[in-house]
């Protein structure tokens, strides 16, 4: 599927149950806040990978033409909580990775900071931007982890990292420019944020058939068969072919007389 495929589909199917749409993020939203406060912070990581995850089957759902009700926030939690939490979970780190190694090696180059500022500043610069390419590559390739949790209940944490970014290969470039295309949506946002409930369903929606279609490649790659090795004839020479110099007849590379003139080669 295409990006403008997956956008005109999501802009035309979100619209069906807008109202529940934009409810099921608030809930999300909600959910997070109130168990990072209630539990100082640990809650929120703990809630935000089954929010998630709840959220996706909810426009799931909607993309497939059923009723959304509020419980389908609560199926990851009710069916394979812990491996949704462990996924999230291995993703986050994963992905924030980068980023811990460049608060690690700025906290090491401290003295030359404040030795040599210059120099110092290039450093802090230059492991930023890295930082910033790491974040943006690796996200791309666990994409699809909180999609796989959702659509199998009995999916393992690991094997989503593993398995998203198995099916990410070769697909890293057309995600990032789904990603692009909202760019301007996301401008009109910060400038009136009410807007937000319009764009936030219809991306949602989209990416829901975006990251579908990326997901079915996937599978149907898993699923098929394996190449059949051809048996090979003894009776046939398995070299390549020549030309008898005197007939012109064709031979294997390997023969030292012509079969036809008898001529040697």
């Amino acid at each position: 599927m295409s990006i403008s495929e997956a956008k005109q589909l999501g802009g035309s199917k979100f619209k069906e149950q807008w109202g529940p749409s934009v409810l099921a993020v608030l809930l999300a939203f909600a959910a997070f806040i109130v168990a990072s406060v209630a539990v100082f912070g640990v809650g929120g990581l703990i809630i935000s990978g089954p929010a998630v995850v709840g959220l996706m089957f909810v426009y799931y759902k909607n993309i497939n033409g059923e009723k959304i009700e509020y419980l389908d926030m609560l199926h990851p939690i009710k069916t394979n909580f812990g491996e949704v939490v462990l996924g999230y979970l291995l993703k986050l780190l994963f992905v924030l990775g980068p980023f811990i190694l460049v608060g690690s090696a700025i906290a090491s180059f401290v003295g030359v900071i404040f030795i040599v500022p210059l120099v110092g500043a290039m450093m802090i610069s230059l492991l930023g931007i890295a930082a910033c390419v790491a974040y943006i590559i690796i996200s791309l390739h666990l994409e699809l982890v909180e999609y796989i949790l959702m659509r199998e209940d009995d999916a393992k944490g690991w094997e989503a990292i593993k398995r998203s970014k198995r099916y990410m290969n070769g697909h890293k470039g057309r995600m990032f420019g789904f990603e692009l295309s909202f760019i301007g949506w996301w401008i009109l946002v910060g400038i009136f944020f009410p807007l937000a409930l319009y764009v936030v369903p219809y991306y949602l929606t989209s990416k829901m058939y975006f990251l579908g279609s990326l997901y079915e490649a996937g599978v149907a790659a898993d699923n098929a068969p394996a190449p059949q090795a051809v048996p090979v004839d003894p009776a046939q020479p398995t070299g390549g072919m020549k030309f008898c110099g005197n007939c012109g007849a064709p031979l294997p590379e390997e023969a030292v007389f012509c079969s036809k003139c008898g001529s040697p080669q």
